[in-house]
């Protein structure tokens, strides 16, 4: 089941899933001061008013999560407001490849669709598992910043999907 989460959550039992999305195989649980920039991750992303979504196993045990930041309307500026970028997703190492990938990615489109945002926007390295993984969703390269972590490191790409409205058919 797949359910919004908060802060309690996120820093409690999704926290090693949620350090690995952030930071790979580098992140350590153990390590006070990963623990403390990831709590600050975490409050900033709430106040930015990111949305939080927690898949759990039938007893309970996290399996992964996304998060979704939604864009603020602004009066006046109709553009404001009409998308929303995926900013986390992760799955437990035992369950990938299981669909609980698509699962979330669908789940917070649909959020996405209830706010009313035409688009996703989500990034992630480029020539990654992640960037075919968002492909496959039917995500769309927008543009592709090259060695943006250094000259010698992959570039990020940058996706979008439209998204049909909520009350619309396929």
């Amino acid at each position: 089941m797949i359910k919004q989460i908060g802060e309690r959550e996120l820093l409690g039992e999704f926290a090693p899933l949620l350090g690995e999305v952030e930071c790979g195989r580098h992140f350590d649980p153990r390590n006070p001061e990963h623990v403390k920039w990831l709590q600050w991750r975490v409050k900033a992303f709430i106040a930015r008013g990111a949305r939080f979504y927690g898949l759990h196993s039938d007893d309970g045990a996290p399996i992964g999560l996304v998060s979704l930041l939604p864009d603020q309307n602004l009066p006046g500026l109709p553009w404001h407001g009409d998308h929303g970028d995926i900013m986390h997703l992760g799955v437990a190492a035992g369950e990938r490849r299981s669909g609980h990938g698509r699962r979330l990615v669908e789940h917070v489109e649909g959020v996405a669709r209830e706010l009313g945002h035409r688009s996703l926007m989500v990034s992630t390295t480029e020539g990654s598992e992640a960037a075919s993984f968002y492909e496959a969703c039917g995500y769309e390269r927008v543009t592709v910043i090259p060695g943006i972590h250094g000259p010698s490191e992959r570039g990020l790409v940058l996706f979008r999907k439209p998204l049909r409205p909520a009350d619309s058919s396929p």
